[in-house]
């Protein structure tokens, strides 16, 4: 008969793969984009649940992570919390260009104060990040991906195999629910028939508002498959290996059907590294089964029998001339603008959005929210600092995990399917933005933490076994602290860089969005528009200084310009109001603007 301290430690034990289970769960019903809480509930939820393991189980101290990778991600997450972290304004003058933004926010927000335009006063505190709002998300976003890590490493081998079954279902549900969504059964402006969304081309597919979300998904869960696949060819259970096969081909055949050329891509690449793995581990039996499902694909991408798919492909033979590729580089290009102005530390996590209009050399109206580049936008919101820390973390994990799982004469198959997740995500990451999908991120955590184990105790050194326990039982308390912290102060206001969300908010909190993201050129523009509604000159004139501004920070965008001209002919500036409408005209010569006479003189 079991002893009830031993079913509470068992039930501790489980207590983290219930959490994270429940995590993407909620990330599937309940996606981010729509109810940004999700992000509170399962980063709180995780850390809570790991403690909780920590804690109640006091033999769980004999197994650790490795040191080294737990200070990684301690590392990780208090260089992202440094841009949350509010300093008076004096202070920011350590960086003279964030100083003058924030300034200029400041005074702006506390002459509205005097003029009566809002009712609270600004907040002397400012942060790093030119977007607060974005900056929470992704705190958020690192600590749920970061505590699945944890959780997995935490598993034994049968947790394990039960984990990547799980994902696998999970994938099919996703891949199902997409292809019925986006070919049968029209989903429209909606994620999951229910979910009202914002109109978008080409339209969300399953729960994600991105085809190349979608796709980019279900690539990185097929080294899932395939790494069971051959588990199973291992253990000789046919059967079960026939039924991975055809789930991996199911899995290829609706990332082509979500016509993304980068998710179908990357599904390419991670079907030459599992190749590759194979052919250096000598495993002549995994070869047959790969180079199968290998040119079916190939064969199903070459035949493309529906015609949308079709012409998606022949885009392949022409990509230099596609829209998604010239805007990406000059995305690209212009991103370099931004990172010689925000050279050590970039713009922040997520900051991107607020500082590309500022920079663009192009008037398309296309709105930009990342670079489409996981590697640029590494540069532009973390800087050289963050490229450095980047490198130093993939180098450890290099060192600690990578090396020794594939030196070892028994590699499983699991922790190659980690290895391939990598693969996927590294090429993904080239020509997207996937780690800035919450649940994208938290399954790629959990796939790289296949190649990690906890390690006996005695496999250090005898002064490290205290630190090295303490470090494991703290982590999880300071992750969850931060959680709780940022959840409690901030997530509320997630949404305040949405533009959407912005049209619908009072002015006090328009004005409060200036404030958290100070190179917000949106910001600045609502700012001014609601001020303008105003009937008394002092009004009028403290919105057109907003939606000049609001030009100053995306000075190739047409619509700032007919904007600050229609403000400036209403406030009896006609000279001014006609230079702004020859900009608009210069921009885009087919808008309508007011046809203002010449002064006599």
């Amino acid at each position: 008969m079991k002893t009830p301290g031993l079913q509470e430690a068992r039930f501790a034990n489980r207590l983290p793969g219930i959490a994270l289970c429940m995590s993407l769960f909620l990330f599937i019903a309940l996606p981010t984009g729509v109810f940004p809480w999700t992000l509170c509930i399962t980063s709180c939820m995780i850390a809570t649940a790991l403690v909780v393991s920590r804690l109640a189980d006091p033999h769980r101290g004999a197994l650790l992570l490795d040191p080294c990778i737990q200070c990684v991600l301690l590392f990780i997450i208090v260089f992202l919390a440094i841009y949350l972290l509010p300093l008076p304004l004096r202070v920011t003058a350590i960086t003279p260009l964030r100083y003058e933004q924030n300034q200029r926010a400041f005074k702006t927000i506390e002459q509205a104060h005097k003029l009566g335009i809002i009712e609270h006063p600004p907040s002397i505190w400012f942060a790093l990040t030119r977007n607060k709002a974005g900056t929470v998300r992704q705190i958020l976003s690192a600590l749920t991906a970061i505590g699945a890590f944890c959780v997995v490493a935490g598993f034994s081998r049968r947790g394990k195999d039960n984990w990547l079954r799980f994902l696998c279902a999970v994938g099919c549900l996703v891949a199902v629910g997409g292809c019925l969504g986006q070919w049968w059964f029209p989903q429209g402006d909606t994620l999951w028939w229910v979910i009202p969304v914002r109109h978008a081309l080409p339209g969300p597919i399953a729960f994600f508002r991105s085809r190349n979300h979608y796709a980019a998904f279900l690539a990185v869960i097929s080294p899932v498959t395939i790494g069971l696949m051959l588990a199973s060819i291992q253990e000789r259970k046919r059967l079960r290996a026939v039924i991975m096969i055809s789930l991996t081909l199911f899995l290829g055949a609706a990332v082509m059907l979500s016509l993304s050329r980068g998710g179908l891509l990357s599904f390419a690449a991670g079907l030459v590294a599992w190749l590759a793995v194979a052919l250096l581990r000598r495993r002549k039996s995994a070869v047959l089964p790969l180079l199968l499902v290998s040119v079916l694909l190939a064969w199903g991408v070459a035949a493309a029998p529906h015609e949308a798919v079709r012409e998606r492909m022949d885009t392949f033979r022409s990509l230099p001339e596609t829209d998604s590729y010239v805007t990406r580089l000059n995305a690209w290009r212009d991103s370099f603008l931004i990172w010689k102005s925000y050279p050590v530390l970039g713009t922040g996590p997520n900051g991107f959005r607020m500082t590309y209009p500022q920079y663009r050399q192009t008037s398309r109206s296309a709105f930009m929210t990342h670079p489409e580049n996981e590697y640029v936008q590494l540069v532009t919101d973390h800087g050289m600092l963050g490229v450095f820390l980047a490198v130093l973390a993939a180098a450890v994990f290099s060192r600690r995990a990578v090396r020794p799982a594939f030196s070892a004469v028994d590699t499983s198959p699991f922790q190659q399917a980690g290895a391939v997740a990598l693969v996927v995500a590294a090429v993904n990451s080239f020509v997207d933005f996937p780690l800035h999908s919450h649940i994208y991120l938290t399954v790629f955590a959990s796939l790289a933490a296949l190649l990690v184990d906890h390690k006996p105790v005695e496999v250090l050194p005898a002064s490290w076994h205290k630190p090295a326990i303490e470090l494991q039982r703290w982590t999880p308390i300071a992750f969850l602290l931060l959680a709780v912290t940022v959840s409690s102060l901030y997530a509320h206001l997630q949404r305040l860089d949405s533009s959407w969300h912005l049209y619908h908010y009072d002015i006090d909190k328009v004005a409060k969005s200036v404030l958290w993201a100070p190179t917000s050129s949106y910001s600045w523009y609502r700012l001014g528009r609601e001020a303008a509604k105003i009937d008394d000159r002092a009004s009028r004139q403290f919105a057109e200084y907003c939606v000049m501004q609001s030009v100053r920070y995306d000075p190739n965008n047409y619509k700032r310009w007919k904007g600050l001209g229609m403000l400036q002919l209403k406030n009896g500036s006609p000279s001014e109001a006609r230079e702004s409408f020859a900009k608009v005209k210069e921009l885009r010569s087919w808008v309508p603007v007011p046809d203002i006479p010449e002064e006599s003189k």
